[in-house]
């Protein structure tokens, strides 16, 4: 409860069958401004986070089903259907006790410098995203397989973030934060 905390935000976990052992695991890896995450209960949960936060989040499932609610609309998120959910976003989940994702955090303000040196221009009182991600749609299936292939290659050489080369081509949203 509190690694999560210490990673994302404050929120409340509710165990929602006592049978199932809650069995946490989280493998982080850091970018600056970004984070890649494995994470997983092993146990079916209810989590409802702060309802503020300095980041947006990629939520997306490698098993099982998260049934959620973002700004009080309804969806299901599961490996064909990642979430998105940004900082002002009303959030709670449910996680299936089989659920495990694969979770990218961006801090707001990196990605708001980002989009504005993207488009020239800042994107009205805030920037938004779909709450529901199609990972059928070939972009979306590239750009989730190279933010896993950089997890995995920062788990098996933490020091690749330190390497200037490296971290300019892959953490462009970093610069000037």
């Amino acid at each position: 409860h509190r690694i999560v905390a210490d990673i994302y935000c404050g929120h409340r976990l509710q165990q929602v069958c006592g049978r199932d052992r809650l069995d946490y695991v989280h493998v982080l890896q850091q970018l600056g401004a970004l984070s890649f995450s494995e994470m997983s209960y092993g146990a079916e949960v209810r989590i409802v986070p702060d309802s503020r936060r300095d980041f947006f989040l990629l939520q997306i499932p490698i098993a099982g089903t998260d049934r959620l609610q973002v700004d009080g609309a309804a969806c299901m998120s599961d490996a064909r259907l990642a979430s998105m959910q940004g900082p002002d976003s009303g959030l709670a989940m449910h996680w299936s006790a089989d659920c495990r994702k694969f979770v990218v955090r961006f801090e707001r303000r990196a990605l708001e410098r980002h989009a504005v040196a993207l488009l020239g221009e800042v994107v009205g009182p805030r920037l938004s995203f779909p709450v529901t991600i199609d990972l059928t749609a070939p972009r979306a299936r590239a750009w989730v397989s190279t933010a896993r292939h950089v997890s995995q290659e920062l788990g098996s050489d933490a020091a690749l973030a330190e390497e200037g080369l490296v971290r300019h081509d892959l953490e462009q949203i970093d610069r000037k934060s």
